[in-house]
Order: structure tokens, then sequence, then C-alpha cells
């Protein structure tokens, strides 16, 4: 989620709820984590896995998009625009998600540039070109992928979630109000993921998870409240695994939040100095079902206080999680 001053009444409960801090980490089998990959000078917020094992992250206000190949060689792919430390911000690169043909598709927001703002690609030869226009004012931020080759980009500017189909052009498919932060800051939807023939949003503001149900002609369903939680308040990207459970990146609390099918949620990582503003998840590669990556995005809201001692992580973290019944 990129980086937002709000006003300071929405600090003041921020600061409330980080005193009062979240729950306790359930005190079973606890995953691992390991730091992937590191860029100097550019906070990584998207990141993206392909079935080889590559891992791609995108830069963030540098609006540059890089690439870990599966022999651990980090290096940059492309640069977007030029951008300099203390200059004024042009845009983010902000989420990524990948298709089973190895191609990666970022939600790049540019508020100056028309021929920047909207989605790019990453193609398996990792050539990076524009593949959808969004209009100037459209806020793209998380993004996720159908069995259909849809994509589904949210505008967190607008609760709206627009829908890129098969080398097709960018349509809006669902505006609501569902969509937007209760507190009246015109918040919209963050993170996104495809589950079951629905797409799930995050609304970081007010803890929760937005499903919103795709109809047999494609056209968006009426929106409902999926989930909602304390733990999730800070919920900045949600993604489902095989068995229906959902992973959450909290960017307030530092800590990885899982909800079980019943809809319980626990902090799953807490208090980790590989976890630090955690911002998008990325399952790995197709034979790794249970190993995440997280970005911890540590330009993040700058205002919030950190942890102390506060934590230095990578860019990227690996974390394997416990397969079902060792839980």
């Amino acid at each position: 989620m990129r980086k937002r001053t709000f006003a300071s009444t929405l600090v003041v409960c921020i600061a409330v709820l980080l005193a009062s801090g979240p729950a306790a980490v359930s005190g079973q089998c606890q995953p691992g984590t390991t730091p992937v990959f590191e860029v100097e000078g550019s906070a990584i917020e998207g990141v993206a896995v392909t079935k080889d094992g590559s891992v791609y992250g995108g830069g963030s206000i540098t609006g540059k998009l890089f690439k870990r190949s599966p022999d651990g060689i980090t290096y940059e792919l492309a640069s977007l625009w030029d951008h300099s430390p203390g200059e004024e911000v042009q845009g983010y690169v902000l989420g990524l998600t990948a298709d089973n043909k190895r191609n990666v598709f970022a939600a790049v927001l540019h508020f100056f540039d028309p021929e920047i703002n909207g989605v790019w690609r990453i193609d398996r030869n990792d050539v990076v070109e524009l593949y959808a226009q969004l209009p100037l004012g459209v806020f793209p931020n998380g993004i996720t992928i159908d069995d259909r080759k849809n994509l589904y980009v949210g505008d967190d500017g607008g609760g709206r979630i627009f829908r890129v189909p098969p080398e097709g052009e960018a349509e809006l498919w669902i505006e609501h109000p569902l969509l937007l932060d209760s507190w009246g800051f015109g918040f919209g939807v963050n993170g996104l993921d495809h589950f079951k023939r629905a797409i799930y949003g995050a609304i970081t503001l007010d803890g929760r998870i937005v499903r919103v149900p795709i109809n047999p002609d494609g056209s968006a369903g009426t929106p409902e409240n999926y989930v909602t939680s304390d733990l999730l308040f800070g919920v900045d990207h949600a993604i489902f695994d095989l068995f229906g459970n959902l992973y959450a990146a909290n960017v307030f609390f530092h800590t990885i939040v899982r909800v079980d099918t019943n809809l319980l949620a626990t902090n799953l990582i807490e208090g980790s100095n590989e976890i630090y503003k955690p911002a998008t998840l990325s399952w790995g590669a197709p034979d790794h079902v249970f190993t995440l990556y997280v970005t911890n995005y540590e330009d993040a809201f700058d205002w919030l206080p950190p942890p102390d001692p506060e934590p230095n992580p990578a860019d990227v973290t690996r974390i394997d999680l416990c397969p079902p019944g060792r839980r």
C-alpha cells in the first residue's frame, strides 16, 4: 500500500490500538523466516513468484522492477521513471501477480503520465511493457488473476475494482461502498486475491476482507464482508492457501495473520526481526505449497512509531509454514 498522510484523528486511533497490542501468537509449531533479497535504495512493496522459482519485486517510488533468479542473482529489469532521493514522488510500483506461464503483472500508479498509469507485464523472457492503461485519477494498487486469465486491479482511491480481460482493455468491474473504508477518508480496497470464483479485497483501515463473487457471465456479484477482526486492522494484502485458509500481512502491527476456514483469526508471526511493515504476499513455486514470500515495506507509514528495537529485515522474506497437522 502506498504511503499516505491521514488526518490526525486516525493517527490517534491507530496509536491507541498499537498501545494495546495484538493478541499473542498461538503456541504450536512456529513458521521459519529467511531473508531472500535486498535492493539498495528501493523499498519493495509488491512481490510475485513464478513457477520456476524466480522472485519479482516492485521498487515502489523508484519505479523499478527487479528479479531474483532461481540461482540467487538479483538484478534490475526496468525503470519506468527516473527518481532521485528527495525528489517529488511521481508514482508507485505496487501489487504484483503471476500467471502459470511465468508472466508477471504489476499495478503501477503514476500521478502525471497516462502512458505509465496502469498494468505492466514482465513476460517469461523478462521483456517489460505496458499491458493495460488506466486513466489518471485511478490509483491501481492490489492486483490478482483468475482462472480465465482476467486480471483484477483495485483502485484504492475510489472503492473500485477494474477488470482487464486477456489482451484486452481495462474496464470498470465494480464500484461499491463496501470497497471503501468506513472512516470517511475515501481510502479504497487494497491488496486483492482470487479464490473459488470470487475476488477478495483488503480494507486496511477497517480490518476486514471483502468478498466479491464472480457471476457466470464474468460480471461482479454483490459484495459482502467475508471476515472482520481487530487483528486485521492494518491488513495490506491477504491471500488464500489451497485449503481455504487466509494469510494476511498487517502493515501496522508487523504481523502475519492466519484466518482459518472457521474465520478464526490468529497471529501467525509477530515480533520477528525478519518481518517489518509487511505489505504484500505471494506463494512460492507450485511445489512449495507451504512457502510464503512477503515484502517488508519500510517506507510505509513513517509516522507510526517503530518497534524497539527497530527490525532491519531484507526487502523480501521467505516464510516456511507448518504443514497441516503441525499447526
